[in-house]
């Protein structure tokens, strides 16, 4: 009887291996659908406002279940985004050109109601697991990663903008001269007014890596295939703009001339920045990553018929063969776990010869840093040493002549000037009475005059950098004439 037994386990044992070989090879599932909903290029701006896109998705994907409720996939994804950003209106300073008189000036943008549309399109290899319960109509969850590689990035700008230039040296204390738009024309610099071409340039991107879930229900159509419906959402983590951000919107570079003309063109918003003051530089968008969310359908063909079959084929078994399945499961799982170990302990051994070698480079690191740090000691640091000074006590609206105090400052960083080859930034200041753009003007002459006085001592011009922070940087608060007087100054650097 008891022999009866054993052969009558392993008859059973032998039908259940078959049955369970047989599993393996339906358990594949094979998809086809697509999604839609929000789909946006994701960033924000620091002026104007962003709007998020609509936008879908389609492709086909391969699941891989390891267990009746739980599986592996990947697959292909064609994946749409847009956005829009608007900027109603918005000015930019740029400093450092040089007209075909050889007149200095500074370059302002004005932007009137500029709207630009971003559109990309990305190709998307999932990596996702799988959770799904046992009933006929499931309930499945799904997480992971998606790799969006770009296949195109496009932008459209529309809007007028008005480019002009601010000569300051022709200006008084109270005024400004400006030509352009709001002066005289004058045309062969490229100053006037302009419209946005309105046609789509290319928009540079980099690969996405984005974390991607999914929900919702599978509907058993027949044992082999079923329809998914569900909602999904995915969100980038990396910046996918390629490129610096240190572009105007309207690039102008007059040294280039065509036909008599400066070169200019136009840049995404998402790759450009502007200047309040003429120094720094501000970017419109922080880091540009995907976004997407909404409703996902699909077909699928293969696993229904797989689980339909091993659930009958096991409720078909007794007790006992079902016992002896279950023990042949419990090994299978054991030896599972004994290779994640074995993995696990090949990992920690790599591990540690990784880090054995990282400590060795940060020893070579370290010497070769006390090496430099020897080297450095021995410089004199007088050669490493900044000299500063402060020409102050300036009238009301005044910047020349200099006084003979002034002149004394000025005197003593001449000296040290030529006895060593150093350069020197004069940095023009005013207080508070009158306008912003007035000081600002006030500030750079008042620069410019020391500058004047240092090339008639024999300070070469090059060597001398000038900058007007006009009422923005006090040294004491604005509310004596004692402190105003200090406040109207030259900072002279010497480096």
């Amino acid at each position: 009887m008891k022999k009866g037994k054993i052969i009558l386990s392993a008859i059973c044992l032998l039908a259940v291996g078959t049955a369970t070989v047989q599993a393996q090879q339906t358990r594949h599932e094979i998809t086809f659908g697509g999604g839609g909903g929000i789909s946006s290029l994701e960033y924000k701006l620091s002026e104007g406002s962003h709007t998020m896109g609509w936008g879908g998705n389609f492709g086909a994907g391969y699941t891989f279940f390891f267990h009746p409720q739980w599986g592996v996939g990947t697959g292909v994804e064609m994946a749409f985004y847009n956005a829009k950003a608007k900027l109603p209106q918005k000015s930019s300073q740029q400093s450092g050109f040089t007209d075909e008189f050889g007149d200095s000036f500074i370059l302002l943008s004005d932007f009137n109601n500029y709207e630009e549309k971003q559109r990309a399109t990305y190709l998307n290899i999932p990596l996702m697991v799988q959770f799904q319960t046992t009933a006929k109509h499931k309930f499945y969850a799904a997480a992971g990663v998606k790799f969006g590689i770009p296949l195109s990035g496009k932008y459209e700008g529309e809007g007028s903008y008005d480019i002009s230039g601010y000569y300051p040296q022709y200006s008084g204390p109270n005024s400004q001269f400006i030509v352009g738009p709001r002066g005289e024309e004058y045309p062969i610099e490229g100053f006037g007014s302009y419209q946005y071409q309105g046609t789509a340039q290319d928009l540079s991107l980099k690969l996405a890596i984005m974390a991607s879930v999914e929900a919702g229900v599978k509907w058993q159509l027949s044992d082999r295939w079923a329809l998914y419906t569900g909602l999904y959402f995915d969100y980038g983590f990396n910046d996918i703009y390629d490129g610096d951000r240190d572009k105007q919107l309207v690039s102008y570079n007059n040294d280039v001339r065509e036909s008599g003309y400066v070169e200019m063109s136009q840049n995404s918003i998402l790759g450009s920045s502007y200047s309040n003051d003429g120094v720094t530089q501000t970017t419109y968008a922080d880091k540009l990553n995907l976004m997407a969310a909404g409703l996902k359908v699909k077909i699928s063909f293969g696993a229904g018929k797989m689980i339909a079959e091993r659930q009958k084929k096991e409720a078909e078994l007794g007790p006992e063969a079902q016992a002896i399945v279950e023990a042949a499961n419990k090994a299978s799982q054991a030896a599972d776990k004994a290779a994640q170990a074995a993995e696990a302990q090949k990992a920690a051994a790599e591990a540690a010869q990784k880090a054995a070698e990282a400590q060795i480079a940060a020893a070579k690191a370290a010497v070769e840093e006390a090496k430099q740090k020897q080297v450095e000691s021995n410089i004199a640091p007088e050669k490493t040493k900044v000299y500063t000074g402060v020409i102050d006590n300036y009238a009301t609206g005044t910047f020349t002549p200099l006084t003979a105090e002034q002149k004394a400052v000025a005197d003593s960083k001449i000296e040290l000037l030529k006895k060593e080859d150093r350069k020197v930034m004069l940095v023009g200041h005013a207080c508070n009475l009158g306008s912003t753009d007035a000081n600002y003007s006030l500030g750079l002459q008042r620069a410019k005059a020391v500058k004047a006085y240092m090339v008639e001592k024999g300070i070469a011009e090059k060597r001398i950098s000038v900058v007007s922070k006009g009422d923005t940087e006090p040294l004491y608060p604005n509310d004596t004439e004692a402190n105003r007087k200090l406040n109207r100054r030259v900072d002279v650097i010497v480096y």
